[in-house]
């Protein structure tokens, strides 16, 4: 009877642990996620402002 009352408390403790690790796996995509578009975010500024450079540049060289 011990056994069984052990192995219980065993597979109620396995399933009580899965359970809460699938909240914090979700919160930490979550966050990943909003890292990755305040850096794409931030490569698209850097990227069209050298753009804009670079446009400059030539439009300067074409009119010489």
């Amino acid at each position: 009877m011990k056994k069984l009352v052990l192995s219980a408390v065993a597979i109620l403790a396995i399933s009580f642990a899965s359970c809460g690790g699938n909240k914090a796996q979700e919160e930490a995509t979550q966050e990943v996620e909003a890292v990755q578009e305040e850096v794409i975010t931030e490569v698209k500024a850097a990227t069209d402002s050298a753009v804009q450079v670079v446009d400059s540049l030539v439009n300067e060289t074409v009119a010489q």
